[in-house]
């Protein structure tokens, strides 16, 4: 079980075009034991325009799940506590439309959670759990340095503050940042080696701020990544951007679990 993200992107695609994959993503569903769930699904563009997902076993094949986007406004693009199934190794035919201008990069990002795929397995629990286990509350705080369009800035969770407890679990609640990107992600051996994510809205930090927390309360799924101060040498924070970039201010928010 484990919630991964994946990230796409389409450069000056107008009126529309079809989106790939970031470097080391696949649109593939991977092959696990029964439907995926993408729980999440946001975007970054700089002009308004729209994102649609087509699926074999979609609504239709023709336009499948179309929705508009705004330039600027980095949040959720289907309603919290849905989710859109799909299916062990189906192709996630995604389309954009945003800029037309030379260059510009228009990205979107899904969160897709696997109940059971053989390999991976990443710790995460439910609100209910959260609120049972929480001792208190602290902050990790960096400055992510972006350096190309993608997944980019990567270090190491403490490279700035190396303040939490030894070999204490941490519940991540959420992320806030002060410069807009695509995506703050996490990346360890606490969430099976594969990136979750929250949204780098800036404008509204209350998007960020509890975005694994609102995630279970609303899908009642266990979204929320728990990391081990242990793993704290293997464990990554970065972010994705397109290629106007950024080096955010970020502020992690942990709680301590009993």
């Amino acid at each position: 079980m484990h919630t991964e993200l994946i990230s796409f992107s389409a450069t000056a695609p107008s009126t529309g075009a079809a989106a790939a994959a970031l470097t080391g993503d696949s649109l593939t569903v991977k092959n696990a034991r029964g439907p995926a769930q993408i729980i999440a699904w946001w975007a970054q563009q700089q002009v308004d325009g729209w994102q649609q997902l087509v699926t074999p076993t979609a609504h239709d094949t023709t336009r499948g799940y179309r929705t508009v986007v705004e330039a600027n406004n980095i949040d959720s693009l289907i309603p919290r506590g849905t989710s859109i199934e799909v299916q062990p190794q189906e192709l996630l035919s995604i389309s954009i439309a945003g800029s037309g201008t030379a260059g510009d990069v228009e990205l979107g990002m899904m969160l897709i959670h696997y109940p059971d795929l053989p390999g991976v397995s990443g710790r995460a629990i439910t609100w209910p759990q959260l609120t049972s286990r929480m001792q208190m509350m602290t902050t990790v705080q960096m400055t992510i340095t972006g350096a190309a369009a993608g997944y980019t800035g990567g270090e190491l969770i403490t490279a700035e503050s190396d303040l939490l407890r030894a070999n204490r679990d941490y519940a991540v609640i959420g992320v806030t940042t002060n410069v807009a990107c695509g995506a703050i992600t996490i990346l360890g051996p606490d969430t099976g080696y594969v990136r979750t994510a929250v949204p780098g809205q800036a404008s509204d930090s209350d998007v960020g701020s509890d975005w694994f927390a609102a995630l279970s309360r609303t899908s009642g799924l266990p979204t929320i990544p728990v990391i081990n101060s242990g793993n704290r040498a293997a464990t990554t924070i970065g972010i994705v951007q397109n290629e106007n970039n950024v080096s955010p201010v970020i502020s992690i928010t942990l709680a301590l679990l009993r």
